[in-house]
Order: structure tokens, then C-alpha cells, then sequence
């Protein structure tokens, strides 16, 4: 029985080096896709170090099943064929086999080092971004992410997600990158811990507030036999149709209530196609009320509306120009000084029927006055000068910037 067991362990050590020795190259080729990559996988990596990622997970869940099947398919036969037997005396059991010993610890301690070297390779090409590309700043906070480029551009696009009953409250921003080139992002919360995952990509990094942490990726060509679809001028604004891949973003640490609608799309489109986009978004170029309705969907849209509908913070229509009664029984004209205090101080007067629940986080100073300006252009209590201005209000210098930007 020793012989016959030390022959079979020396036979599957043969097969396993001979099988790693043959993957070696493929390891770091980072092409393959092996048989049930569906099983685990919507579809293939879309970065340029996604396909080392599934091609290690790949084998290292073959690897798993290899030695699962052995394992159970010996421990049957041992069953079966050692158990006891009438009027048979029971085989004594071996109480030490140096070869045996030997390939179960040589064996795990091979495949251990070449998952490690597999593992290691293709997490530094995901922790060390190319050189080249563009630098973008993300911003992440509940519920939503931003994103700034190089020339102070954002996107204003969305996806209305109305059509998808049940699955998104809110619209899902969408940002503009280009194919085959490096994208290096720096990354900060604006309240809580956030992280930022991109499945196509295979890799997340999580968003922390008060402190830096970035993410890279490049994307490959689009590819006519995957994702491809042609976003049409009328969609992006674009001078004509172009060829375009889409891919989700998603909030992968739980973050509060609306953790699970906190998404976005990463739209990769050709080189020309972002040159003319990143032109056209700048955001130095929008009149006050349309830049105010930009940061509304950005920063305040997941608690105050714009239909009269309440959330969880007061509706903006109407409100400014009404007056405000507060949980403490006073009461103020709701102007460009009480909004502005309220984005600044949101816990010092309260709106009657709502909890302190509004948060604290930087705005700029022409986004605070496009703000005023786009809740006045949507208030029927606005002075009629003042609808579709360019707001205004004392006090003068950057400041901070609430959530919603009323209580």
C-alpha cells in the first residue's frame, strides 16, 4: 500500500509541474480567458491589467477543483475499499510515510509560491499607475461621486435610471475617458469612507475622507465584439455619433441608506471624441442658474427636491422669498443671507418638521452665489429682477458648502 501510494502522489506531482511550467508565460501574458470564465464573470476585463486578474483567479479556482475532486474521489475509494469486513482482520494503518510527508508539503508549498509570485505581479501593475494620460480629481460623498479634469471640467450628463423600476432613485452621473490611454485619479471623501470599484476594471480603492488615495486604470481599445455601442450626437452633445463603452461604478463600503444607489457610468470614447467633450464641459462657461442646477445634482439632489415634493430636507421650489419657520418658534425671510448661513451653519436654525440632519462640506464661492441663483430662478417669491440672476448675497470669500443647502 506505501508503494502504491507514494507511486500516485510522485505521478500528480509530475502533472502539476508540468502544468504550471506550461502556464508560466501565460501568467504574465495577461490574455487568457479560460473554460467557465463565464461562470464568474459578466463579460472580460476591460483594463489593461484586468485579464492577470482573472486569468490567476481562473486557475487558482481550477487548481482548487483539481485537488477537491482527488481528495473526495480517494477518501471514497479508502472507504469502500479499506472498510471492515467479517471474519477479515482489519490492515494496520501506517503510522509514517517519509515520501508521502514530503510531496504533501513540497506540493501546497510550490503552488502557494507560484499563486504568491502570480498574485504579487498583478497587484503592482494595479498599485503603480503608466505615466502619460490625464490626472482627474473624484470626489466622493453620500450619495454620489464628481469628477474634475485637468482644464476644471465636469460632466454633465446623467443616466435616468426610470425606465429600470426599482433598481435607482437617483440619476447616475456619467464620466467621458479615453481609450488606450492612462488614467490616474486622486480620490477623497467629502463625510464618511466610500471605495470606489469598477467590476469591468477588477480592481476598487477605497475613498477616505480628510486624506488622499488614487486609482488607476487604462482602458483598451473598444473593441467591436464587446459592450460596443454608438452614443449618438443628440445624447452627448457631441458634433456627431461615435463609438462608446460603457462601464458601472459602484460604492463597494456601505455608506448609509442610499449606499446602493450610489453609482456612475465610466464612458470611454475615442481621443477626438474627449478632446471635443472636455472642450464643450467646462464648467467656466455656464451661466450662474445652469452651474447652480449642475451642483444641486451633484451635492443636494438625494435630500431636497425641486417639485414641491419634501424630503429629507425642505423642497427648494418657492422656497426662497417665503418665510421660514424654525423648531426654536422664531422665524426669517428666506434671502441670499439665510441660505447662504444655512449652507455655512446648517445646524443653527431648523426648519420646522425636519431633523438636523444636513452635513457640512467646501464650496467655492461662485458655487455658493450659483446656487442662490438657481433656487431663485425656480421660486415663485423671487423678486422678479432676481429670477435667472446671478444671485448674490453679503459676505464675501470661499466658504464651506452644505449637503442641501437649506435646513
Amino acid at each position: 500500500m506505501k508503494e502504491a501510494v507514494g507511486a500516485m502522489m510522485g505521478n500528480i506531482l509530475s502533472i502539476l509541474t508540468s502544468a504550471v511550467a506550461s502556464l508560466g508565460g501565460g501568467a504574465f501574458s495577461g490574455k487568457a480567458e479560460l473554460p467557465a470564465h463565464n461562470l464568474w464573470y459578466r463579460s472580460g476585463g476591460a483594463a489593461t491589467y484586468a485579464h492577470a486578474s482573472d486569468w490567476a483567479f481562473m486557475w487558482i479556482f481550477w487548481i482548487a477543483v483539481f485537488w477537491f475532486v482527488l481528495l473526495m474521489g480517494l477518501m471514497t475509494y479508502f472507504v469502500f475499499k479499506y472498510r471492515r469486513k467479517p471474519g477479515q482482520a482489519a490492515e494496520p494503518s501506517a503510522h509514517h510515510n517519509t515520501n508521502l510527508e514530503i510531496a504533501w508539503t513540497v506540493i501546497p508549498t510550490l503552488i502557494m509560491v507560484w499563486m504568491f509570485i502570480v498574485g504579487f505581479k498583478g497587484y503592482s501593475d494595479m498599485a503603480v499607475p503608466k505615466g502619460g494620460g490625464i490626472d482627474v480629481d473624484l470626489t466622493a460623498w453620500k450619495w454620489n461621486w464628481k469628477v474634475t479634469y485637468p482644464n476644471g471640467a465636469e460632466s454633465r450628463e446623467s443616466w435616468s435610471p426610470t425606465e429600470v423600476k426599482g433598481f435607482q432613485a437617483t440619476d447616475t452621473p456619467v464620466f467621458y475617458f479615453p481609450e488606450k490611454t492612462p488614467v490616474r485619479m486622486r480620490m477623497i471623501s467629502q463625510d464618511v469612507m466610500h471605495s470606489f470599484w469598477v467590476p469591468d476594471f477588477r480592481y476598487k480603492v477605497d475613498v477616505m475622507p480628510k486624506r488622499y488615495t488614487r486609482y488607476w486604470f487604462e482602458s483598451e481599445a473598444i473593441d467591436a465584439s464587446k459592450w460596443k455601442r454608438v452614443l449618438p450626437a443628440a445624447e452627448s452633445g457631441l458634433s456627431k455619433d461615435y463609438t462608446c463603452v460603457d462601464h458601472w461604478v459602484f460604492c463597494a463600503e456601505y455608506c448609509g441608506d442610499q449606499h446602493s444607489e450610489m453609482a456612475a457610468i465610466i464612458r470611454i470614447v475615442p481621443q477626438e471624441a474627449f478632446d471635443e467633450w472636455l472642450e464643450k464641459n467646462g464648467v467656466g462657461a455656464l451661466p450662474p442658474v445652469e452651474l447652480g442646477r449642475l451642483r444641486w445634482e451633484q451635492n443636494c439632489k438625494a435630500c431636497h427636491t425641486i417639485d414641491g415634493k419634501q424630503g429629507t430636507g425642505p423642497t427648494w421650489k418657492d422656497l426662497y422669498g417665503s418665510t421660514r419657520q424654525f423648531t426654536d418658534g422664531t422665524s426669517q425671510l428666506a434671502d441670499d443671507d439665510y441660505i447662504r448661513e444655512s449652507m455655512y451653519y446648517p445646524a443653527r436654525k431648523i426648519s420646522q418638521g425636519f431633523a438636523n440632519q444636513m452635513q457640512v462640506f467646501a464650496l467655492p464661492e461662485k458655487d455658493v452665489q450659483a446656487i442662490i441663483a438657481f433656487m431663485k430662478s425656480i421660486s415663485a417669491n423671487a423678486p422678479a429682477d432676481a429670477n435667472g440672476a446671478g444671485g448674490g448675497g453679503g459676505g464675501g470669500g470661499g466658504g464651506g458648502g452644505g449637503e442641501g443647502s437649506t435646513n
